[in-house]
């Protein structure tokens, strides 16, 4: 909406739609740091790898899933459906893209285990060859806890991993963080 409304603003300075469509793909449009994110884009076997209790064995959810880019090339999302013969009818979308003004990347994740969402951001990290995104979840009562997505582009398919943060640490070190899913996208096809 924000920038809806400064493209209105700048139209009412005198500046014409063609101004407003260059400045809007120029400098306002996908980056090289969008280009990151293209590693999402296509058709992929999804595999969603949860423990719901610490140190029980994880449970299996198999989906189909399809990377795209929405929103002119700004953002990719990625949709899962549940695969053929798969008994936990398991949904989800993610939306990514990379924010220009906070040099930040980003992330809106939803899904079919609840009527919330989540969000986070963060950076590409060289090291690592990962994306990581640090989010908080809410639960009820107004509780709620960090969680930390890291994302590992691999030749033929992505690993995503889900963190905790413990209660009373700060995030800072490895040991604040307990993994409790992992999801791996096994591509089946470019978009």
């Amino acid at each position: 909406m924000l920038i809806t409304t400064i493209a209105l603003m700048t139209l009412s300075l005198g500046q014409s739609k063609a101004d407003l469509n260059k400045m809007l793909t120029g400098q306002m449009g996908p980056t090289e740091a969008h280009k990151r994110l293209e590693i999402l884009a296509g058709q992929f076997d999804h595999t969603l790898s949860i423990a719901m209790v610490p140190g029980s064995k994880p449970m299996e959810i198999k989906s189909d899933a399809v990377g795209k880019w929405v929103v002119q090339g700004r953002f990719l999302e990625l949709a899962t459906t549940p695969a053929k013969g798969e008994e936990l009818r398991f949904e989800s979308r993610a939306l990514l893209g990379y924010d220009t003004i906070r040099k930040k990347y980003t992330a809106f994740l939803l899904d079919s285990f609840g009527t919330y969402s989540v969000s986070a951001e963060g950076v590409w990290e060289d090291d690592s060859k990962s994306f990581v995104l640090i989010g908080k979840a809410e639960s009820g009562a107004g509780q709620g806890f960090g969680f930390r997505l890291t994302i590992t582009p691999k030749t033929d398919q992505v690993l995503w991993s889900v963190s905790a943060q413990k209660p009373g640490t700060d995030g800072s070190k490895p040991e604040h963080w307990s993994s409790f899913g992992t999801t791996t996208l096994k591509r089946k096809s470019r978009s």
